[in-house]
């Protein structure tokens, strides 16, 4: 049976397949090769985070002289999960690792023994309290389950290591909570109407709720991640017209669905998006966009299955983690940047002024510039340079007033469809007034040399 589908959700479509547009491959590729250099401050995005940390284990894991009584311990291991540590060592026969996190009360006490022996250890140790410190009983076992060694060890989490919106109702950061409900566990990204989505592998998806867009409604998520709760992030998507829901992936390891609204916002659009390149594959009108697919708590179940998953990838004695890639990946719709007609010259001002006067605050990750603002006083940022300008409009009407009143969101505009060169950074404000940075982005492609054929 064919489905007829509406004249907005077609002309949805073609803005995002119109001919003469880059080809997502083709995209992703000058993605790869873009680089943007400027004063403002900058911020590494998740993945690229957690490849770092990645090498740095793997660096850890080169020296020889590791024990259990002389082990690496990573507080925060990956940036994103202050309550959790990882602890690194080697033994000379295969052995398990056995943990308590001492509880305010024995029912509160943490613990988790690993159920498969190994001789090249890298254990998450979750439980931990915030603002405390912890005090950790560590044990380790012979493969018949004799103990072979005890240790105490301390492990102190700072009065930083929950967000400010930890435990909210919504929008908050994905935790989880004792008996006594203290948390033990937190995601230091917040999820938006705090949902996280199970996918396979032991990996999730959350749409993150302090980047978003303006919609017709209250400004939408426009950063899907991929991640894992020990905090790695292995793939971020963004979606320009905003997710008003995820859907999760369509089969294990395959390509993820998620909804957006149409370009009025009256209807529900489901996207399904390639996993490797972020391309769309599919839309699908949605019939029934009053279906919400609700996320999950986190529980012990999960931590204690992620902390054996963990464990198991190094046991081949191979190199770790040389499988798992971590791109920053797919614009499945870019912001409106087109060749703007001029601009009227106004006199500079510092980020400094623009933070206090606005409190409005710039920031770069990756090839993106992150603009954090509040309600819908922007109306538009221009890029412009010494012969061309791009223009990024967000005169999108507000359903109220009272829905963007000093609404806090980080606005994010992507460099991917502009060329190299020098760029002034222009806003425009809805009450008719401009301003100019002081301070200029440069961007940058380098091309890939072919390699070398045999």
């Amino acid at each position: 049976m064919s489905v007829k589908i509406s004249t907005r959700i077609k002309e949805w479509a073609q803005f995002h397949f119109a001919t003469g547009k880059i080809d997502y491959m083709s995209l992703n590729r000058l993605r790869l090769n873009l680089t943007a250099d400027s004063r403002i401050s900058s911020r590494l995005p998740y993945t690229e985070q957690t490849r770092r940390q990645q090498e740095m284990i793997r660096d850890i894991l080169g020296t020889n002289h590791l024990t259990f009584d002389s082990m690496k311990l990573i507080l925060n291991p990956y940036k994103t999960t202050p309550l959790t540590a990882l602890a690194i060592f080697r033994t000379d026969s295969p052995c398990r690792l056995s943990y308590l996190v001492k509880g305010r009360t024995k029912e509160s006490d943490y613990s988790y023994a690993y159920p498969t022996p190994a001789t090249t250890h890298v254990c998450p140790i979750f439980g931990l309290y915030p603002d405390t410190d912890n005090v950790v009983e560590l044990t380790l076992l012979a493969s018949d389950g004799n103990t072979l060694a005890t240790r105490t060890i301390r492990i102190k989490t700072g009065s930083a290591s929950l967000p400010p919106d930890a435990g909210r109702e919504s929008d908050n950061c994905p935790s989880f909570c004792d008996p006594e409900g203290n948390i033990r566990y937190s995601l230091s990204v917040a999820a938006s109407d705090a949902k996280i989505i199970p996918i396979s592998h032991g990996h999730f998806l959350l749409a993150d709720a302090a980047v978003r867009t303006r919609t017709g409604q209250l400004p939408l998520p426009t950063h899907l991640h991929e991640f894992d709760l020990l905090g790695r992030f292995y793939r971020t998507y963004y979606v320009g017209s905003g997710i008003t829901d995820i859907a999760g992936e369509k089969e294990p390891g395959g390509n993820l669905a998620l909804y957006t609204p149409s370009s009025d916002g009256s209807e529900h659009i489901l996207l399904e998006l390639n996993r490797q390149t972020g391309a769309i594959v599919k839309v699908t009108p949605d019939k029934e966009s009053s279906q919400e697919h609700f996320g999950i708590k986190i529980t012990r179940q999960h931590l204690d299955m992620l902390s054996d998953l963990i464990q198991k990838e190094f046991q081949s004695g191979g190199e770790p983690f040389t499988e798992i890639p971590y791109p920053v990946t797919g614009w499945l719709k870019a912001p409106v940047l087109y060749k703007g007609a001029s601009i009227e010259t106004t006199e500079a001002v510092s980020l400094e002024d623009m933070a206090g006067l606005h409190r409005m605050r710039f920031s770069l990750c990756g090839d993106t510039l992150l603009v954090s603002t509040r309600g819908h006083r922007l109306q538009e940022i221009l890029f412009v340079k010494t012969d061309r300008i791009y223009q990024m409009d967000l005169t999108f009407p507000a359903l109220t007033e009272e829905a963007y009143e000093d609404y806090p969101y980080i606005l994010a505009v992507p460099f991917t469809e502009m060329y190299s060169g020098t760029y002034s950074i222009v806003l425009r404000f809805t009450d008719g007034s401009q301003k100019v940075l002081k301070d200029t982005v440069t961007l940058s492609r380098t091309r890939q040399t072919a390699p070398p054929v045999n």
